[in-house]
């Protein structure tokens, strides 16, 4: 008994070597396999989506900073990932300066002026008002904050920021398995039924379901980012895109208005120097203030 005991024991390590083996073969095929880091003296671009990317890219090959490369980034964010980034919500922009200064950019959107404390418990409501409808949408933020941090940081004009954008929106673009992914999730939660105009733009015209390479153009939006381009944020904030934005959030049960007075303070976005937090001589945190999504 003693022997086979040892007997087992003895197979039972070698197979375990051998799955060790097999294991740092497999981990050392997939790491081959990779692409190798990439590695830049000038300057690099990341964001979720390819087209994105590769117009921050062109900026900096234009001759333009990591602003300008950042802005174009972002706008065109807002066509190829709309369904989570975009000119009609909000964000941060955290900017390090060549001389270490940092500053915070609080671009958040926030609730309309006409919002309340217990809005969301009135009597009536769907369920879901707070994440789906017209109550759930806030004052949008982003577009100012990028269009001050390209005027006070950036070196190249808006409308040429803004050009891979309004081309992307104009001429189309490839959805990746994420963007057809998003969708499927929000057509579960009755987006068709909800909201026909998203469907009408995001959705094959044949009604066949979504599927990754299908091209999106989005004119609309292309007409929309061209008017910003030439007059910047107002073009969005005030007059004929503010209006028809206001009309379609009260059409949904919202309670937006033109304000007529002073902007928001999610349309004229907060810039401050942050704190540096140290944690080691080689570990630095630079956080942003609270976020002003207040009523």
């Amino acid at each position: 008994m003693q022997g086979r005991t040892t007997s087992l024991w003895s197979v039972g390590r070698s197979a375990a070597f051998a799955g060790l083996l097999i294991a740092l073969s497999l981990a050392h095929g997939a790491q081959a396999a990779a692409p190798a880091p990439a590695r830049s003296r000038d300057g690099m671009v990341a964001s979720p989506q390819a087209d994105a990317t590769r117009a921050g890219v062109e900026m900096l090959e234009a001759g333009g900073n990591a602003i300008d490369a950042a802005v174009a980034t972002a706008f065109a964010l807002s066509v190829t990932d709309a369904h989570h980034s975009g000119i009609g919500g909000g964000g941060f922009l955290l900017i390090r300066m060549a001389d270490g200064r940092a500053i915070a950019i609080d671009a958040r959107e926030t609730a309309p002026a006409a919002a309340t404390a217990d809005m969301y418990l009135a009597e009536g409501l769907p369920e879901h008002a707070s994440r789906i409808g017209g109550l759930a949408v806030g004052t949008p933020g982003l577009l100012r904050g990028l269009t001050e941090a390209l005027a006070e940081y950036g070196t190249l004009p808006l409308a040429r920021v803004m050009e891979p954008a309004i081309r992307l929106a104009e001429e189309g673009f490839a959805v990746g398995p994420r963007h057809t992914g998003s969708i499927a999730f929000w057509q579960g939660l009755g987006i068709a039924e909800h909201f026909p105009e998203t469907v009408r733009i995001q959705l094959p015209a044949d009604g066949s379901p979504i599927e990754p390479g299908f091209r999106l153009v989005q004119t609309d939006k292309a007409k929309t980012l061209r008017a910003i381009a030439a007059r910047g944020a107002d073009a969005f904030y005030t007059g004929e895109i503010a209006e028809a934005i206001v009309a379609a959030t009260r059409a949904y049960g919202g309670i937006w208005r033109i304000w007529r007075a002073t902007p928001r303070a999610s349309a004229n976005p907060s810039a401050a120097a942050t704190a540096v937090m140290r944690f080691s001589p080689f570990l630095r945190l630079l956080p942003a203030e609270l976020p002003s999504s207040r009523s």
